[in-house]
């Protein structure tokens, strides 16, 4: 009987709190500067879909999406009616108590809620996520630019696999003690990490500097039923420098991006005016293994290369839609840009490649990007102070309409326009020695950088050829 009147007093709480919460999430939604405040990143920036692209896949014709749908109204159809909330709370906490009575580990309330949150959440999409405290502030931690851990950029392929590392940050401990590239994180001090996600498994990596922690590795091909091989690290401050420039030649500059942080448009901008002055006459824009970052990053950097009023993106949420269009004239709307992509090219990546593409003014080198079209903003404070909420807000188009979202069979991203193939293996060190030149560091044997070698030859042809970048659509 106590727990009947207990569920009934919550359904009537919750049933009351509903329309106020609304009112709340839909102000900050329909906030104008909202969404330029948004994050358009992956977990963790980089997390590369589970297939290898097909470089010679054909550039899909971008078409119109359809009207996005109407919201729900909480209710299902009329031959399947919806439960009620009190109902949902019933049936929620009859199986709390049921793991509570009858299972033979032991949880707390809390940990019980935070599980069923973060069930709800991906259940609707994979980057809808519960950051508990400690994630939380781990993730932040992440967002400045430095961290105290071993140094490694990881991606998790698929739910119940170990995370994979993508790129071992040059100098860092881990690189140190000869992790590299396609090494399997099997264990985290003796915890197995098949089914953790990957901001989980970031956050046991992660520590105060000077602290220990233990990695249980897997080489690739290696047995996966053999004992992974254990190595103690030593956590260390990791600095992750965000942007470099040089001159590839006497006319094409380069510019790589790591990431569309809160600073990152104004040295972007400062590096356009650096390159600009030492004779650079075309550009090459490196987002190879760029998982993304904030939307109002992206615009502000499409702005340099298009004119005032041109749209970059749109995106669609239960509030409507929203346009993001350029404020200003662009100073290089004239540069003949060729744009790098890969299978880490998330998010803000494929928003600016794809705007740049859509407008005439970039070509897209490289293999097909990684394929997501939505945006996620933080809610702090839910369901509990310390806590937040990345929720998908919105789905995003390009400009000419499309989208890039990979859907269930693996169809999605952009297709470049000049595909270039590189085995995994020339993939994986070719992003080392990027990372070590954004840290002012010599690879120790570089190799032949195909897609950046394929992406001047354009160049030099287009210049050879007089050739100006195509007409821009509006």
């Amino acid at each position: 009987m106590m727990i009947r009147i207990f569920l009934a007093v919550v359904a009537l709480a919750v049933q009351a709190q509903n329309a106020e919460e609304q009112n709340v999430l839909r102000n900050r939604f329909d906030n104008p500067a909202a969404l330029r405040r948004a994050q358009v990143a992956p977990p963790v920036r980089i997390v590369p879909p589970g297939t290898r692209p097909n470089p010679a896949a054909p550039t899909p014709t971008p078409a119109r999406p359809a009207a996005p749908p109407a919201a729900s109204t909480g209710q299902a159809s009329s031959s399947q009616p919806d439960l009620t909330v009190g109902e949902t709370m019933r049936d929620i906490a009859r199986v709390m108590g049921m793991i509570q009575a009858r299972h033979p580990n032991t949880a707390t309330n809390r940990e019980l809620r935070d599980t069923a949150i973060q069930g709800a959440l991906t259940g609707m999409d994979p980057h809808s996520v519960l950051f508990r405290p400690e994630v939380l502030r781990r993730w932040e931690e992440s967002s400045r630019g430095s961290f105290a851990g071993v140094g490694l950029i990881l991606k998790k392929e698929e739910a119940d696999e170990p995370p994979v590392v993508r790129i071992p940050i040059p100098s860092s401990p881990a690189h140190g003690a000869g992790i590299r590239a396609g090494d399997q994180i099997a264990t985290i001090d003796g915890q197995n990490t098949a089914n953790m996600t990957l901001d989980e498994v970031v956050t046991r990596i992660r520590g105060n500097p000077g602290t220990k922690v233990r990695l249980g590795i897997r080489s690739r091909g290696s047995n996966s039923r053999a004992p992974p091989r254990q190595i103690e690290l030593t956590r260390a401050e990791v600095v992750m420098p965000n942007i470099r420039s040089a001159m590839l030649d006497s006319t094409i500059g380069y510019i790589h991006l790591a990431g569309f942080e809160e600073n990152s448009a104004e040295e972007f901008s400062q590096a356009l005016s650096r390159l600009s002055g030492q004779g650079m006459r075309s550009l090459v824009i490196d987002l190879r293994d760029d998982g993304g970052g904030l939307v109002q990053t992206c615009v502000d950097i499409a702005e340099n290369f298009l004119s005032a009023g041109q749209l970059v993106m749109t995106a669609r949420g239960r509030a409507g839609s929203e346009e993001e269009r350029t404020d200003t004239d662009g100073r290089y709307r004239s540069l003949k840009i060729a744009v790098l992509i890969n299978s880490g090219s998330a998010s803000a990546s494929e928003i600016l490649a794809g705007a740049l593409r859509d407008h005439g003014r970039a070509t897209l080198v490289g293999s097909e990007s990684y394929g997501k079209g939505s945006v996620q903003q933080i809610f702090r404070n839910i369901p509990e102070q310390g806590y937040a909420v990345k929720l998908t807000i919105a789905k995003y188009y390009l400009p000419l309409g499309s989208s890039v979202e990979r859907d269930a069979d693996g169809r999605g991203g952009l297709s470049p326009d000049i595909a270039v193939n590189v085995s995994m293996e020339d993939e994986a060190k070719i992003a080392e020695q990027m990372y070590y030149r954004l840290m002012g560091q010599n690879p120790p044997a570089p190799v032949a950088d195909a897609a950046l070698n394929r992406a001047m030859e354009h160049l030099r042809s287009m210049a050879e050829a007089g050739q100006s970048p195509p007409l821009v659509r509006r």
